[in-house]
């Protein structure tokens, strides 16, 4: 019974190192390790998880390449999520009445920390809808980073229609 325990208690420990492809990072409030998952309103993806970017390139369907964020670029990413306090946030973000799921731009991020992991879900690209204000800062922050990579520029220019 004891060896059992054991086994599954180091699977678990592996398995929770291997989960994360950001390791540990460091914002102004805290250090933990980090990882997230976003998907844009434009196709786009970048998942520190997995350790990859997506960028849709329309006409020419999806291509990925591998991606590691730079852990200056997670803490500033961390900092904007505690300023904003991101895992105080309802899901879909506002709450939509009825039960409605965003259904224009949808945005989706799920943040791992630590212990905490959040999912939510987001419409709106332009940020003039008050509640979704700072998440559109967010998107905006986290596209700046990841369209700045050498990864992301690696990747083939977009045919076709640009949302």
């Amino acid at each position: 019974m004891k060896t059992h325990v054991s086994l599954i208690v180091g699977f678990l420990s592996l398995t929770m190192a291997v989960g994360c492809s950001s390791k540990v990072v460091q914002s102004e409030k805290s250090t933990q390790e980090f990882c997230f998952h976003y998907s844009c309103d434009s196709g786009d993806e970048v998942d520190t998880f997995e350790g990859y970017i997506i960028k849709d390139l329309r006409r020419d369907g999806k291509k990925s390449v591998q991606f590691q964020i730079s852990p200056d670029d997670a803490a500033k990413i961390l900092t904007k999520l505690e300023e904003i306090h991101f895992f105080d946030m309802n899901s879909p973000y506002p709450s939509f009445p009825w039960g409605q799921k965003p259904t224009g731009w949808p945005n989706s991020l799920r943040v791992a920390l630590g212990q905490q992991e959040k999912y939510l879900e987001w419409e709106g690209r332009d940020g003039t809808f008050w509640p979704v204000k700072e998440l559109y800062e967010l998107r905006e922050l986290i596209l700046s980073i990841i369209q700045s990579s050498s990864a992301w520029k690696s990747l083939p220019p977009r045919h076709g229609f640009e949302l």
